[in-house]
């Protein structure tokens, strides 16, 4: 036997020493967290296809029935599938704007399914197929006169000076009251642009409530009357949590859980309005426009603008009729940009 000269000799008993913890490889540890989910969701997705791989910053496992497992950084793991998943498979999956998916496939209102992602949201209906979005902006967009007042009650007007007040309010309560500018000297015939942000979010549902003012005519007071807007969006806000019962829920879920409601809103958020104002003979006409969560997608993403003397809109209130004046107001939709 040769001895080390530079080994320590111990004069003691052998001592054991502890092993040294097993680190297991990131794709082992992601890898557990997929089989578990796979386990839970009692092997719907089917025999793996092929080996684990990372993707992005976490890892994807596809199977045999078309769909994949998705493990985030946190080791957050979701199923992606069918029509919502190959379109997330030609986006780019985990490497697209839309990131990790942080739900699996659920309900959707109006008979449609849906998927969330870190960074937006993949919709599905049967007449529509998939379409992604990160949320959907709202304008208004312009005024349309087709008739000016045929009385005069000052004596020395010809022309309207109107402006619209706008209240707006969707399932999850979110709600403001905007006014727009008031519009000098339109008649008959005049078409006037403009662009005014109403609501930005979620595409759950939203009931837009609109009151036409011609200013100047006595009982005239805009401050007033948005703040009499604002009281009645506040009420539809107090329903809406009546009627929910506080429950919980955001995106998808919400848009499922509320569509029923929906169109009781609007004749809700009237009967507010009616409470609220007392405008008399400066109300020019008023109206309701009810979204459903389908519609702003579909609107936002896939229905392109149509066109009225210069004014882009996607959809308009019903014909404003009071004091012989005829006017509508025409509202658009956009996608959020991704961030």
């Amino acid at each position: 036997m040769t001895i080390n000269p530079n080994s320590p000799i111990s004069d003691g008993p052998i001592q054991k020493r502890p092993m040294p913890p097993i680190v297991l490889s990131d794709d082992v540890r992601w890898r557990q967290a997929i089989v578990k989910r796979w386990s839970q969701l009692g092997g719907a997705p089917g025999k793996e296809v092929g080996q684990i791989e990372a993707v992005g910053n976490g890892y994807r496992q596809r199977y045999e029935n078309g769909g994949a497992l998705y493990a985030d950084a946190n080791k957050n793991v979701t199923f992606v599938y069918g029509k919502i998943g190959e379109r997330y498979d030609q986006m780019g999956g985990p490497t697209s704007w839309l990131g990790f998916p942080t739900s699996d496939e659920q309900d959707m209102s109006e008979g449609g399914r849906a998927n969330t992602f870190e960074h937006g949201t993949i919709y599905w209906w049967p007449d529509t197929g998939a379409i992604e979005l990160a949320g959907v902006i709202v304008h208004y967009t312009g005024l349309i006169c087709f008739g000016e007042t045929d009385s005069i009650p000052d004596g020395f007007r010809s022309h309207d000076y109107p402006y619209g007040v706008i209240g707006v309010i969707d399932p999850a309560k979110q709600h403001s009251a905007l006014r727009t500018q008031i519009y000098q000297k339109v008649d008959a015939g005049n078409r006037v642009p403009d662009l005014l942000e109403i609501y930005r979010g979620q595409p759950t549902g939203l009931v837009i409530a609109v009151q036409l003012v011609n200013h100047g005519i006595a009982g005239d007071n805009a401050d007033t009357i948005k703040g009499d807007m604002e009281n009645a969006m506040t009420e539809g806000a107090k329903w809406i949590e009546t009627e929910l019962n506080s429950v919980a829920v955001v995106g998808p879920p919400l848009a499922k859980l509320f569509g029923p409601w929906l169109e009781k809103l609007a004749p809700k958020i009237a009967d507010f309005l009616a409470d609220a104002l007392n405008i008399g003979e400066v109300s020019l006409g008023d109206d309701r426009i009810t979204l459903t969560a389908k519609q702003l997608v579909v609107l936002a993403a896939r229905v392109n603008n149509s066109t009225d003397g210069g004014i882009g809109y996607k959809v308009q209130t019903n014909l404003l009729s009071e004091r012989g004046a005829s006017y509508k107001l025409c509202f658009g939709m956009v996608p959020m940009a991704p961030v």
